[in-house]
């Protein structure tokens, strides 16, 4: 686990150049009203700004990462979701009783499933080296030999290999797997994210008093990443209502 962890949410690569834009006028606000910044909360501000500024100089988008990310994101969903209708599907065996292959599948469904996601799928918004890590335990648990009866059971092979290859394309674009050139956007705005989450550990040690100039300040630092989170929530809330209403539509 790293500070990164502690963001509930991976800004675009343009969100977090506004976040931090937004935090660069917020300290000016701190130090026009004289606040004293503790050296390694700082340190931290001055690592954010850093990253900021070498995001926002950044000669590609995110764009390219960003497809891949929800290529592998939408694949390893699907998985948990398959696995999880299987489970829905032999519900309320008190009422009627499941049958031996039923049974069957229902168990192998369950333990699959908690092998692969034992934390749920909350990972794939974590930073995108912190996300590739938690890919790599779902690929163990897909390639280790005690699960292998229970994807072939459940027919899950063909969408089990394909998340592998999501992992494997993943790791080759941030420069992990591979030698080939990493997106260097991708690898900037995990070093934003990094940066981040060191500043919410240093700010909150600050300014962890209850008096109002404390809230205050607390809130100056904190709330640029907050509402851009907020904001970048909302609008993946809005394109999938949108994605359904133009699919409903559809003849």
């Amino acid at each position: 686990m790293t500070n990164a962890d502690l963001l509930p949410r991976r800004l675009s690569a343009q969100g977090a150049v506004a976040a931090g834009t937004k935090l660069k006028a917020h300290c000016a606000e701190l130090q026009s009203r004289k606040i004293e910044i503790a050296p390694k909360l700082q340190a931290a501000l001055n690592a954010v700004h850093a990253q900021t500024d070498v995001l926002a100089a950044s000669p590609s988008s995110d764009a390219s990462m960003n497809e891949i990310d929800r290529g592998a994101d939408r694949c390893l969903s699907a998985l948990d979701g398959q696995l999880e209708e299987t489970i829905r599907a032999f519900d309320h065996e008190e009422i009627l009783p499941l049958e031996a292959g039923e049974a069957e599948l229902h168990d192998r469904a369950e333990k699959l499933r908690t092998a692969l996601f034992p934390s749920g799928t909350g990972f794939v918004h974590l930073p995108y080296s912190r996300q590739w890590a938690a890919m790599k335990s779902v690929v163990t648990a897909i390639q280790a030999p005690e699960n292998a009866p229970s994807i072939a059971a459940l027919g899950l092979g063909v969408v089990t290999g394909r998340v592998v290859r999501w992992f494997d394309l993943y790791g080759d674009r941030l420069g992990i797997t591979s030698a080939q050139k990493p997106d260097v956007t991708a690898q900037a705005l995990d070093a934003w994210h990094k940066a981040s989450g060191t500043l919410v550990v240093h700010a909150r040690a600050t300014f962890d008093g209850d008096d109002e100039a404390s809230k205050s300040a607390l809130n100056l630092l904190l709330s640029p990443y907050e509402l851009q989170a907020d904001s970048e929530r909302q609008e993946e809330v809005r394109a999938k209502k949108a994605k359904k209403a133009r699919a409903a539509k559809t003849p």
